[in-house]
């Protein structure tokens, strides 16, 4: 990118974030101290414009993957249907694994889509969870579930798969995801363990050995400000891991800033930012003595969100933004798209595909999981 675009990207940015931040005495955010560096050698440009490199193996193959089934657990015209699903794992026998955040339950089906059995469950006993939200698979051996300061361990056996222990951890853990042998975990500021704290940010990723689960190091830094409550409040996101790179992936929900960081490490190997998304306009302001967030949408079309990536083939992330029409006041409009990029975990480098790929929740070299647009039906793709 030369240096008249990067200077044109920049006053984008300004006009964008910045036009606001002295109306009615409220901060806009993201504030300057929280948007990437475009002059940065390693921070990038994504749009759908983007074709920074070619992979035809792969972007053919998915621009032509169709629905071939509706995944179910039993037969009848609402067995198909899942409370809210959030993740979805597939294991070294491609059994497939389904977690309903709703029914705080994962349910297993093998590759052609037949329901094997379920397990976990609401509740606060040994294998149940609470607030699960994320699964990862530890050497083909473990299936190991988020649940808030435990993580829930099932041990996968050839032909069954059954509870083996719960770890409890000091930091909490909304997303999991491994590399090798280290576990890492995605932690949401909690106030009241910093609340005496002189820094305006925090680590918000932490790393394991793996299987002891032992403490290794932080990283990733979560959202600057001098106000605990704004750092807690827009610090919430997703993380993923390509362990062919060696990369943490990390983005905001509320910013279009994806980051990539080595897994040896922690440090920062590049950042990604989507120019194009249309997220709300974030407004804080005093509210009885309170400090609080607001989110004005009013000269959006859309509402986009980026969701968690997913390791496709070696060294890509597959990166959707799932996009849904803002309807009018007094209207309900159901209408929505998902836009699809490819992201070189190493290098941040990315390419647009379309709009033509349903939303993939679960990938592996021979499968591919996706949902409808409500995450209410899992889709087997082909």
């Amino acid at each position: 990118m030369d240096l008249i675009m990067k200077n044109l990207l920049n006053l984008i940015f300004v006009i964008l974030f910045f036009g606001c931040n002295s109306e009615n005495g409220k901060i806009i955010h993201p504030t300057t101290e929280n948007i990437p560096d475009l002059n940065l050698e390693n921070v990038r440009v994504t749009n759908t414009g983007s074709n920074h490199f070619e992979i035809d193996s792969i972007t053919k193959h998915l621009n032509t993957i169709e629905v071939q089934e509706v995944i179910s657990e039993n037969e009848g015209e609402y067995s198909n249907l899942f409370g809210f699903i959030t993740d979805i794992v597939i294991d070294s026998y491609n059994r497939i694994y389904i977690l309903d955040e709703r029914r705080q339950d994962i349910s297993i089906f093998n590759d052609e889509g037949k329901f094997l059995k379920k397990i976990g469950g609401k509740g606060a006993g040994p294998g149940e969870t609470e607030s699960a939200k994320s699964l990862s698979i530890y050497n083909d051996e473990r299936l190991l579930v988020s649940n808030f300061n435990r993580i829930e361990v099932f041990k996968i056996k050839e032909n069954d798969i059954e509870f083996y222990n719960s770890e409890n951890f000091e930091k909490p853990v909304n997303n999991l995801c491994i590399i090798g042998d280290t576990l890492f975990t995605y932690s949401p500021i909690v106030i009241s363990k910093y609340r005496d704290s002189e820094k305006n940010y925090f680590p918000i990723i932490h790393a394991y050995s793996m299987p002891e689960m032992k403490f290794l190091f932080s990283f990733g830094e979560s959202y600057k400000s001098e106000k605990l409550p704004i750092v807690s409040q827009l610090s919430f996101g997703e993380m993923s891991c390509n362990e062919n790179t060696s990369t943490v992936i990390f983005e905001f929900d509320r910013f279009p800033f994806l980051y990539g960081y080595s897994s040896k490490n922690g440090s920062l190997k590049w950042v990604n930012i989507f120019d194009e998304l249309q997220m709300p306009i974030i407004e804080e302001s005093m509210r009885g003595g309170q400090i609080g967030i607001g989110f004005n949408s009013s000269e959006n079309k859309f509402r986009d969100s980026i969701l968690r990536t997913k390791t496709l083939l070696d060294n890509y992330q597959l990166v959707q933004v799932d996009r849904r029409l803002i309807p009018e006041e007094n209207s309900y409009v159901s209408e929505s798209e998902v836009m699809s990029f490819i992201i070189d975990a190493n290098t941040g480098k990315s390419i647009y595909l379309g709009k033509e790929i349903p939303r993939i929740l679960g990938s592996s070299k021979d499968l591919l999981i996706g949902v409808n647009s409500d995450y209410v039906q899992a889709l087997l793709l082909k």
